[in-house]
């Protein structure tokens, strides 16, 4: 793969996860956040801020302005998606997200980056979650599932930052 292709990979990986911490902070501040995802998410949270701060200060030197841009379309989707409430919606939104990111950073796998398997770890360890199944197991009225909520992202991100 070419550094170019995996650049475009690891900027759609971190415009998915900046909007994700954003969901995050959106359940973390909801009434209904409580149980094994108020034990856990904060820690999760903390670690991906870590192991994404240095290659977002280098992101965000490049062109501050476009990343806020692509951050911004990208949040405009999410505006869009409602599932059950607002909590619920949230932590769809944070999960998709994640997992979306995930797909892009194992295409930057065999870069041996140490913050790309770190990310891919720690998100898999997260996900893996057996309490998280409880919101993911959803289907509206128009047939959309978690499933269908990341391809959505998937195919947002692949049309807003362009290879």
């Amino acid at each position: 793969m070419s550094n170019v292709r995996k650049t475009i990979h690891g900027v759609r990986a971190l415009v998915k996860i900046f909007s994700a911490l954003t969901d995050i902070d959106n359940v973390i501040h909801n009434d209904k956040f409580g149980f094994n995802l108020k034990k856990d998410l904060p820690v999760f949270q903390e670690e991906l801020e870590k192991l994404t701060y240095e290659t977002s200060k280098q992101l965000v030197k490049s062109s501050e302005d476009t990343l806020a841009l692509l951050i911004k379309n990208f949040d405009n989707f999410s505006e869009s998606v409602y599932i059950k409430n607002s909590y619920i919606t949230s932590v769809n939104l944070f999960l998709a997200k994640l997992e979306s990111a995930k797909g892009d950073l194992e295409k930057m796998q065999n870069t041996n980056t140490h913050w790309v398997n770190a990310l891919i770890q720690k998100i898999e360890s997260f996900s893996s979650k057996k309490y998280l199944n409880q919101f993911l197991a959803w289907e509206d009225i128009d047939g959309n599932t978690y499933h269908s909520l990341v391809k959505e992202l998937d195919s947002i991100t692949k049309a807003l930052i362009k290879i």
